[in-house]
């Protein structure tokens, strides 16, 4: 019922070559593979008759030559180019928490809890910004203070499940209700944002926000039929990333139906 855990993983990435930083195949760049140190360690336990759940985790994670992609020196002077190569070193590190908890019969709560930070320790020269030499422009590119990109804070995930067995329908319906939040995070390795050097640059740092998500399910006893009624992104938040001169935004509210066979 109570584990005690530790572990040490090795990750690998192939290298490869990049078209985009010459005109002749003889000068095609290629970069390195890369790696990555994950090391783990945690409690994992159940309390009351299984009816109560705890995990928790303590991560860091140590990635080396790291594939990313950014603004370089074209191969003709005074032009830019994007290009993937091994922009450097970083470090990440955190804790993740689980807690499930069925208080009265049918009834199953539980919440997740993400809290991660992460820094470059080392970044290749050739990634770095810099200014044009031609033009006089300064580039916006990946330099030793930037955060590191898609790595919110913190990630918050709560909700509750409820079963009502309907034996006149032989089987039974199941109900869901979840909340889910991500804080702000940098969608560019760059960290791009207006400034006086980059004034019609756009800020790609991308906000916080929470998502609902519902459902309601139809399950058969002898499991050959299920029924789904389900939405996501339940009160239609809108939420907006921002790449360099572009704009995504995220899904709308979606309703969906479906039913399920099983054979």
């Amino acid at each position: 019922d109570k584990m005690l855990y530790v572990s040490a993983t090795r990750g690998y990435k192939s290298g490869g070559w990049n078209t985009r930083t010459a005109y002749t195949p003889q000068a095609f760049q290629d970069f390195k593979p890369e790696f990555t140190w994950s090391y783990e360690g945690g409690l994992k336990s159940e309390w009351l008759e299984h009816r109560l759940r705890f995990n928790a985790t303590a991560f860091l994670a140590k990635t080396k030559d790291l594939q990313l992609s950014y603004t370089t020196p074209g191969a003709v002077a005074g032009t830019t180019l994007s290009t993937q190569d091994n922009a450097g070193d970083i470090q990440v590190k955190g804790l993740e928490f689980e807690f499930f908890a069925r208080p009265v019969k049918g009834l199953d709560l539980y919440a997740t809890a993400g809290l991660q930070s992460g820094k470059y320790t080392y970044v290749n020269p050739r990634a770095q910004s810099f200014t044009n030499p031609v033009t006089g422009v300064f580039v916006n590119a990946i330099d030793p203070s930037d955060k590191l990109s898609r790595l919110p804070k913190r990630t918050l995930a709560v909700g509750g499940t409820y079963t009502l067995p309907a034996p006149a329908l032989a089987g039974a319906f199941t109900g869901n209700v979840e909340a889910n939040n991500v804080s702000e995070f940098w969608t560019t390795a760059s960290n791009a944002a207006p400034s006086t050097l980059t004034p019609t640059a756009l800020n790609t740092l991308s906000k916080g926000y929470t998502l609902l998500n519902m459902s309601l399910a139809y399950n058969s006893d002898n499991g050959d039929w299920t029924a789904a009624l389900a939405c996501k992104n339940c009160t239609d938040k809108v939420y907006v990333h921002t790449v360099f001169n572009g704009y995504y935004y995220g899904d709308p509210r979606r309703v969906t139906f479906s039913v399920t066979r099983h054979f």
